[in-house]
This record gives structure tokens, sequence and C-alpha cells, in this order.
């Protein structure tokens, strides 16, 4: 005796409510462990942060913020190819998503790679045009590349769009010490230092561009007078009796 059409039917609608219950289970646990991993990201436990977030991803592949904080955890801890592969894999899962862009970037300067870390930045300020943090992180690289003057447009612009960003401040100083622009320089420590008083290498800094500008003007007077002054020692040497 076959089965009869109701009997089938009754089973395959069971086991599709079973699928479904246990697919809102998985769901449920996948972002527990995310939420998890969020907060000992938060905690700096990047150890625990990279587990749990394995067992979220693991239950919910298709978590492109799970992969963003995976691989901000991987890049604290210096693996910065398991962190690429991570921003890859949210990039492919979200692509509008500019943080995934400057993680990325900012890995890649960390790397060294600058080149990599430029079109990171590019991209993520082509989705976020108001991003300071991107035009920060783009200055940064552009450094990495000695395009001093391409860092100092983007340096700019970062502060533009957040005047309190104090590290774009402090990185347009170190522009400025490069390019030998002293009094510059010390004003944009300064700034640095008024947004934030805890900044300790802002402070070196300006110490360091304070000296080097004394030595400058000293080596620049001396060169500029040394002339004068041996016209003097003849005079006086000639008035001699």
């Amino acid at each position: 005796m076959g089965i009869s059409k109701q009997s089938l039917w009754h089973t395959a609608f069971f086991l599709s409510v079973w699928l479904f219950a246990a697919g809102c289970g998985d769901q449920k646990k996948a972002n527990d462990f995310f939420e998890q991993g969020k907060q000992k990201y938060r905690e700096h436990d990047w150890n625990g942060t990279i587990n749990d977030l394995n067992q979220a991803i693991k239950l919910n592949s298709d978590n492109s913020n799970a992969y963003l904080y995976r691989g901000n955890a991987e890049r604290k801890l210096g693996r910065y190819g398991e962190a690429i592969g991570d921003y890859d894999c949210a990039a492919k899962l979200n692509p509008m998503d500019f943080l995934i862009y400057d993680n990325r970037g900012l890995t890649e300067v960390e790397k060294a790679d600058f080149d990599g870390a430029i079109v990171d930045f590019s991209h993520a300020i082509t989705i976020n045009p108001k991003s300071s943090n991107s035009y920060y992180g783009r200055g940064i690289a552009k450094i990495g590349k000695d395009d001093l003057l391409g860092a100092s447009d983007d340096l700019t612009h970062a502060i533009v769009l957040n005047p309190t960003n104090f590290l774009a401040y402090h990185s347009l100083g170190v522009v400025n010490q490069g390019l030998a622009n002293w009094d510059k320089a010390i004003e944009c420590y300064t700034r640095a230092i008024e947004l934030d008083s805890k900044f300790s290498v802002a402070y070196a800094d300006r110490g360091s561009v304070k000296k080097h500008k004394a030595d400058w003007v000293d080596v620049t007077l001396k060169r500029e007078l040394q002339p004068w002054i041996e016209k003097a020692k003849a005079k006086l040497q000639n008035n001699k009796p």
C-alpha cells in the first residue's frame, strides 16, 4: 500500500517547519556570537574576538560586519594576510561600506603597501566623500610615498571635514616639518596638543621642530653674515698700529 499524497504533504510541511526553526536557531546563535565578539573587541581581547566571530561566521557566512570585525582583530595582532582576506570577503558581501576599504587601507599602510592603501582610501572617498578619516588615511599613505604636497592636500581636507581630528593636525605637522615649513609645523603640532593634551608625540615633535628651526636660523644667519664678519675682521686688522 503506497503513501497517500496527503501524508506526503504533511511530511513535507512539518519538515520545512523544522528546517525553518533550525535555521532561526542558527541565526540567533550567530547573532549571539557576533555580539559577544564585538564586546570582546571593545575590551581589546583580540583572540577572544576572533574565536567568537569564527563561530558567528560558521553559522552565518553572510554577515559582512563579522568579517570586518574579525579582520580588525587580526590586524591588531599583526596578521595582515588574514585581515585582508576578511576585508575582501566583507567587500564582496557589502561593496558600498566605505569602512571596509578604510580598514583594508589602514592594514596596507601598516604593511607598507602604500599604493594599495591609496587605492582603497580613494574608493572609500568615492563612496563617502565626507569621511575625514578616509582623507587622513590617504594622506598618511602619501607620506609613505614621499608625496608630501599630495599628503598636505589630503590632510588639510581631512581637517576641513573634521576640525577636531588631532591626528590629521599632527600628520600635517610632520608634512610641514619635512618641507621645512617650521612655523606651520609648530602651529599644527600646537593645535594637535590643544585638541588632545595627552598626545605626548606631538609635544616631542614640536620640541624637535623648535630646535631644528633655531639651528637652521643660526646656520642661515652665520652664512649670510659671514662676509660682513670677514670684512669687519679685515678692517680691524688693517687699523692695527
